[in-house]
């Protein structure tokens, strides 16, 4: 016996349903991104302000703020950790010649560091201990409910042979977590991703 057409309909429908219900247990994307036109100025004050930043980033436990800022790119990190963040850039591979800034807060003091390392697995020394220079500017820092907040700015292209050029668009970057405000301690998160500067 044949089937009316829309039973027929009826019947794909539902079977397509239950096919795409079926992919709900499926493992959501290890980051997400917005962008939006900031809407107010700039300040580096340990507090991240809506509108403020023109793009926002998820990448595990940390959300990367960015914005450009004529030949400057400023940045908002935020994680709940009571150790450190750190973020790497044009990393070729791990660590392996990674420009690596990384962040603490220590007695309510916000402490920062760039950094450098040669090596996939480190170390990676500062940048001033090597010949280099410091060029995190405007740096500060907050925690609220566990919540550690770090705002700081740096040029696009410092000049300093241990740091990576960044550029409107897409840049490779490399993140980790740490659990204690020691640097050089092992990271209880880390990932890759890609930071956009608009």
């Amino acid at each position: 016996m044949k089937l009316p057409a829309c039973r027929i309909l009826a019947a794909s429908l539902l079977s397509f349903s239950l096919f795409i219900g079926g992919c709900s247990n499926s493992k959501p994307a290890q980051s997400l991104s917005k962008s939006q036109a900031p809407e107010v100025s700039w300040q580096s004050d340990g507090s991240i302000t809506p509108k403020e930043y023109s793009h926002q980033q998820v990448l595990g436990d940390l959300v990367v703020y960015s914005r450009l800022a004529g030949d400057h790119a400023c940045f908002g990190l935020q994680a709940p950790t009571k150790g450190w963040i750190a973020l790497g850039l044009g990393s070729e591979g791990k660590m392996k010649n990674a420009d690596i800034l990384i962040f603490t807060l220590r007695n309510g003091k916000v402490e920062g560091e760039d950094s450098f390392s040669s090596s996939p697995s480190g170390p990676h020394p500062a940048d001033l201990s090597q010949g280099g220079t410091n060029d995190i500017l405007e740096l500060t820092g907050s925690e609220k409910d566990g919540v550690m907040t770090v705002e700081f700015k740096r040029k696009l292209r410092t000049g300093d042979p241990y740091d990576k050029d960044l550029h409107p668009g897409n840049n490779t970057i490399i993140w980790a977590l740490g659990s204690n405000f020691k640097f050089a301690s092992r990271h209880l998160q880390q990932g890759t991703g890609t930071l956009a500067l608009e």
